[in-house]
């Protein structure tokens, strides 16, 4: 396997350097801003400035590949100016406002690029190089449970700054890989824009509001995402009440993330048996049942052993999400669909969970939060589920 051309191997190595680095924000991001001093509801949101302008620049980003396809440019300028907000935020101290704009820089660039990411993966694939989207997602979440695992011990050792380093170091990783990735010329039926289609700007909004089943998807995944990201956000928090430490925070996501891994493997296989769609329901099903483990955990060890059933949940999850808008998007639109629905599943769900759920956690404190949490994705899990019913009594009528 040649590995210059853009190759299952290639991509794997690229996404494991991409959420390595993510890792980094994700995992570790809270604790440093509870160790400067900042209060819950300031934490709250600066997570959700993390993740507020990914909600329009995701599909922005998206419409642009769409009409240029120009995806490595994109990635390459977005992970650059990603690299200097946190060091800029790195070196703000506590000032509250320079912490803001750099969470809400990060937001409009690294933090925009994981549906671009999974868009030019499936583009490159449709265009007929053979391109493992689970395996390579999969190596992707081993980025993400090393990174976490390693430096939940790193930086208990030697401080929570030195994760800005560590983030430089995969960010300056990403783009090396994105700017020396070879991509062939693709066949005109694989191009984003065929010749017989004029795009104007809003033409992919009408396309998605007239697509009733991804909107029914988008509802039903904001609501799952909303429980689960707005425990996610506060767990660090839940640790420290146990009493955890940053060792099981970065465990934690480490087995969080591991555990997703042999599923992305398999997501193929499992997809040629059952439809997007189901593999979906039970995904999301898995969700909720991780959330309420999480509220009855009894102790630090028990919180770290029940991101087992997160690992299972979001690595089918993820394969069926991207699977399911590529067959349901129109070809035209594809970048813009695979882009528009994390930045609301992932990111208006963690903007509106992470600000409410640290006003919640300030005024009733934890337990209220991991109570009302699962709740929340509950109801989405039941719209998605009756989607489902409902289409199949209209297909059969």
């Amino acid at each position: 396997m040649d590995l210059r051309t853009p190759s299952t191997s290639r991509f794997a190595l690229l996404l494991l350097f991409f959420w390595g680095g993510f890792a980094v924000i994700e995992a570790f991001m809270v604790p440093y801003l509870a160790n400067i001093g900042f209060s819950e509801r300031q934490v709250g949101f600066v997570i959700s400035a993390f993740f507020l302008v990914s909600i329009g620049s995701q599909p922005l980003w998206g419409y642009a590949a769409d009409r240029t396809d120009g995806h490595r440019w994109i990635i390459v300028i977005a992970m650059l100016v990603a690299l200097l907000s946190m060091l800029v935020l790195r070196g703000s101290g506590a000032t509250f406002g320079l912490v803001l704009v750099s969470a809400l820089v990060y937001s409009l660039t690294a933090g925009s690029m994981p549906g671009l990411l999974d868009s030019w993966i499936m583009q490159i694939s449709d265009g007929g190089v053979p391109i493992n989207y689970g395996v390579a997602r999969g190596f992707g979440s081993l980025g993400f449970a090393v990174a976490a695992m390693t430096l939940g011990f790193v930086l208990e050792r030697f401080g929570l700054p030195l994760m800005f380093v560590i983030y430089a170091v995969f960010s300056v990783a990403v783009i090396s890989l994105v700017v020396t990735m070879r991509v062939p010329q693709l066949a005109p039926s694989a191009r984003a824009i065929p010749d017989n289609v004029q795009m104007a700007f809003g033409s992919p909004i009408r396309a998605v509001l007239s697509n009733g089943p991804y909107l029914m998807f988008l509802s039903s995944a904001f609501l799952v995402l909303l429980g689960a990201r707005a425990a996610t956000t506060f767990m660090p928090l839940r640790f420290y009440e146990l009493g955890g430490t940053n060792v099981h925070v970065g465990w934690a996501q480490a087995v969080k993330a591991a555990g997703e891994i042999p599923f992305m493997f398999l997501s193929a296989l499992v997809l040629r048996k059952v439809t997007p769609r189901v593999l979906l329901s039970g995904s999301m099903t898995l969700i909720v049942v991780r959330l309420v483990l999480m509220r009855l955990a009894p102790s630090a060890a028990m919180l770290v052993a029940v991101q087992v059933v997160q690992g299972m949940a979001i690595g089918f999850l993820l394969p069926a999400a991207v699977h399911y808008i590529n067959r349901i998007a129109p070809q035209e639109h594809r970048s813009f669909f695979q882009t528009l629905a994390p930045s609301i599943s992932f990111g208006l769900a963690t903007v509106v969970g992470s600000s409410v759920g640290g006003v919640l956690v300030e005024w009733c404190g934890l337990d209220a939060l991991y109570t009302v949490a699962p709740m929340v994705a509950g109801m989405g899990v039941i719209l998605f589920a009756g989607s489902l019913v409902s289409g199949r009594r209209r297909r059969s009528s």
